[in-house]
């Protein structure tokens, strides 16, 4: 099950929420966490590790799914905990849905200007929908 679903640009400003939240106070909690999550696993991890853009970060209660894109895009899913589907599972979703959704409906789109600070396409938010209903 999907909580939620989040795109981040690289200077860390929300463009895009499956499920809008009142206020922007926890999209900056989010990135900071995802900002401080990435830089202590550069830090600790093994040089022999090249992938730092990719991590999950599981509770008791939900999991995180957090991948940056080589055009400095993040995105994260909130889902329930799944111990079916791995990590591989989790880093193909994500590019699917880049690939498939992102790319298609909005790099593509050609009214969404160049710098736009959110994603407030209907067929967008649709197509995420229908993204998350098949997975």
């Amino acid at each position: 099950m999907i909580y939620n679903f989040y795109i981040f640009d690289g200077s860390g400003n929300n463009l895009f929420a499956l499920k809008k939240e009142k206020g922007d106070e926890s999209n900056k909690l989010l990135f900071g966490f995802l900002f401080t999550m990435k830089s202590f696993s550069n830090r600790i991890a093994p040089v022999l590790i090249k992938e730092h853009n990719f991590f999950v970060c599981s509770t008791s209660a939900y999991q995180l799914v957090f991948m940056e894109m080589p055009t400095s895009v993040k995105f994260v899913i909130i889902c329930s905990k799944d111990s079916t589907r791995n990590n591989d599972y989790y880093k193909q979703v994500l590019r699917d849905l880049y690939r498939t959704v992102y790319v298609e409906y909005h790099v593509k789109n050609p009214v969404v200007e160049p710098h736009a600070t959110s994603i407030d396409s209907l067929l967008f938010r649709e197509k995420v929908n229908d993204f998350f209903t098949k997975m």
